[in-house]
């Protein structure tokens, strides 16, 4: 198996969204309190549906492709389709959480800083994805194979 630069920033960014779940979502000041919650507070099934989502990404980056071709010959065929997927649906829960957690709060609550971690990782692992650049296929760890 090859490990190319393209495969370790998304597998990095992909498990920087995983820990960014944990870090606070959502913060709500009032009278000089506030109070934060993590993407497992009130909207737990958002964050579960990112965490299956990042898992799966990561898990499709890391598993050799003869291994994949075993389980199904098409997810070989489709595997950057079904990770940009994957990145997008990320990017799109992430976007309906905020959504849910700012109408909650009638307005007097902010992202967090583990809101937009998870949102530029979702983003990123979108766009590393899609990118065509020759320096992201240079190989980092394993053989470099012929094609």
């Amino acid at each position: 198996m090859t490990f190319t630069l393209r495969k370790l920033i998304n597998v990095i960014a992909a498990a920087l969204g995983v820990v960014a779940l944990f870090l606070p979502w959502y913060k709500v000041t009032f009278w000089g309190t506030s109070v934060s919650t993590n993407a497992f507070g009130n909207k737990a099934w958002i964050a579960i549906i990112e965490i299956v989502a990042l898992v799966l990404f990561i898990l499709m980056e890391l598993l050799p492709e003869k291994t994949v071709k075993s389980i199904n010959k098409v997810l070989v065929e489709k595997a950057k389709i079904i990770k940009i997927a994957l990145g997008g649906v990320t990017a799109a829960f992430g976007l309906l959480g905020m959504i849910l957690y700012l109408s909650e709060s009638y307005g007097m609550g902010q992202m967090g800083i583990g809101w937009f971690i998870t949102m530029i990782a979702a983003v990123g692992v979108i766009v590393i994805t899609v990118i065509k650049a020759k320096q992201l296929d240079k190989v980092v760890a394993g053989k470099a194979t012929k094609k």
